[in-house]
């Protein structure tokens, strides 16, 4: 199962959003679509458009300004109501 995450690196005064940002944008532009939400909004169940697969968007150092990096994960989940 495919776990991508995304990471901010400091460059002088500037966050840079790295590693795989690019491909979680991605994919939730154009291959997953928004199931239910979950803890405030820091956890989001997606389902792909293309095989069902589910997939969680969460925030894992939520501590941080703005939720800090995104971590997109497959799930290896038959329902939603498989998903807590």
């Amino acid at each position: 199962m495919r776990r991508l995450k995304e990471t901010w690196v400091l460059h002088g005064t500037r966050v840079a959003v790295e590693g795989d940002a690019i491909e979680i944008e991605r994919l939730l532009k154009d291959e997953l679509e928004e199931v239910s939400v979950t803890d405030g909004g820091w956890r989001t169940l997606l389902r792909s458009r293309a095989d069902g697969r589910f997939w969680e968007l969460s925030y894992p150092q939520s501590h941080m300004h703005g939720g800090g990096p995104r971590t997109l994960a497959e799930l290896g989940i038959p329902s939603v109501a498989d998903w807590t």
